[in-house]
């Protein structure tokens, strides 16, 4: 595939390469993205299920897993999702290039030490490449649009290519389209090439990380990550048509699975799964106060705070600004939130909804002399607020008091989490409350933690 001198990709029928052909492939010889699919570790799904009130706005899923032994992660981490491609979208690739799906694909290693990574794992079937590794999704560039001319047939299939990679003014309109490498095959017929050509020429599936929503000294050898699915434009010929993105295509198609399927099929579902450390930690000292801004899923390291907290029995001063759409509609974690307010590990809520100006408000306070059970919907007060006030950086004006308290006079720590927009927008809106000399302190003293995303 690269440098037959010091290796060579073979396919053969058998999973096994004997010792006469070759040195084992260690590790180290691969490059990062087949290393990092390497070392993820294979989790069961236990359950999703669905956090909106409707979706009206949209779908955002709760994913419970068990994980190995092999596998580990602290509260607040980033959990690296490595979605599968549908299965239909396999069936078919296999289908239109006349792939062996059974076949396995094998490193030939002549050398010890080898002067290039390797690109693709050895061992797995052509099924499992395509199913795990290569990104049927991805965006066609025009780079791959160059490679893909040498192997097509037919002389207008060949001119038709050449335009878009030979006008700037084509290009945009094909870029626009959003193809993948499907919608080419499907479009160019004539276009065949081996596996091996292939796996060259498509990208590799990257992991999609995420938050982690839970606790690991709560729930031993559970984790739960939240997820928004998030669809783009796909146009062709006149038409236009919402597609999901892989991860949401992935999630949706589990979430379908977890609902219609027999119990046996819900055994077999499992993620690869990767664990990154996140620089959103609890203080080490249990009564410092903290401050938690976020909008949507941001909320789930928060939930991983929460359960922390919960499960060696910590209650420090707590303080959760949450945005979000609708009230009726995309109030996530609405159960759990009121749960721990009722418990006395979560403070103070605020949650604003930008769509019909409604704040819900939540204070454990009113649980310090109640004897007996409360109704966890009595946990919230709905509160409408003028038309100005729409969004989770907007209630910071109305909050300086318990802010200066919080994070002056108790160093309390701040903690951010949603779109880069949002996050940069409380920043200054802090900035300008507290100065922005304060701002500079809380950070220098590593009192300010940011995770925020495009």
């Amino acid at each position: 595939m690269e440098d037959d001198k010091e290796y060579e990709v073979k396919i053969t029928e058998s999973p096994f390469v004997t010792e006469q052909e070759g040195f084992a492939v260690d590790n180290k010889d691969y490059d990062y993205s087949v290393r990092t699919f390497l070392n993820s570790a294979i989790c069961k799904a236990d359950s999703i299920r669905e956090m909106r009130q409707t979706n009206k706005n949209g779908s955002t899923l709760k994913i419970d897993y068990s994980y190995p032994e092999s596998f580990s992660y602290q509260t607040g981490d980033n959990i690296g999702v490595f979605p599968s491609n549908n299965e239909s979208e396999v069936m078919y690739l296999i289908k239109r290039m006349n792939f062996d799906p059974e076949s396995y694909v094998h490193i030939l290693k002549y050398k010890q030490k080898l002067s290039k990574k390797i690109s693709i794992p050895s061992g797995l079937t052509i099924r499992e490449l395509i199913s795990s590794v290569l990104d049927l999704n991805g965006r066609v560039t025009k780079q791959m649009i160059k490679d893909i001319l040498k192997f097509v047939k037919d002389q207008e299939d060949y001119e038709k290519l050449s335009e878009f990679i030979g006008s700037e003014k084509k290009w945009d309109s094909f870029e626009q389209s959003n193809h993948n490498i499907l919608d080419v095959l499907r479009l160019y017929e004539s276009i065949n090439m081996s596996f091996i050509d292939f796996y060259k020429l498509v990208g590799k599936i990257s992991p999609r990380f995420y938050t982690v929503a839970s606790s690991n000294n709560y729930r031993p050898s559970k984790l739960e990550i939240v997820i928004s699915l998030v669809n783009f434009n796909h146009s062709i010929a006149k038409s236009s048509e919402k597609r999901l993105g892989l991860t949401s295509k992935y999630y949706h198609s589990m979430n379908e699975n977890f609902a219609f399927s027999e119990n046996i099929e819900k055994q077999l579902t499992s993620t690869r799964l990767i664990s990154r450390e996140s620089g959103f930690k609890l203080p080490n000292n249990p009564h410092t106060p903290i401050i938690m801004i976020c909008t949507g899923t941001g909320i789930a390291p928060y939930i991983s705070f929460l359960q922390e907290m919960k499960a060696v029995n910590i209650q420090r001063e707590t303080l959760l600004l949450f945005g979000s759409k609708n009230s009726e509609c995309d109030f996530i974690y609405k159960e759990e939130l009121a749960g721990f307010i009722k418990e006395g590990y979560l403070k103070r809520l605020v949650a604003i909804f930008s769509r019909d100006s409604t704040a819900i408000i939540g204070n454990s306070s009113k649980y310090s002399e109640t004897k007996g059970d409360v109704d966890k919907e009595s946990s919230f007060d709905k509160v409408v607020f003028d038309k100005k006030t729409k969004y989770v950086q907007d209630l910071l004006e109305d909050k300086k008091d318990i802010l200066e308290k919080m994070l002056v006079s108790e160093q309390g720590s701040l903690f951010v989490c949603g779109g880069v927009d949002m996050g940069n927008d409380v920043v200054k809106t802090l900035e300008n409350l507290l100065s922005v000399s304060f701002m500079k302190k809380l950070t220098n003293e590593k009192r300010l933690f940011k995770e925020l995303w495009g």
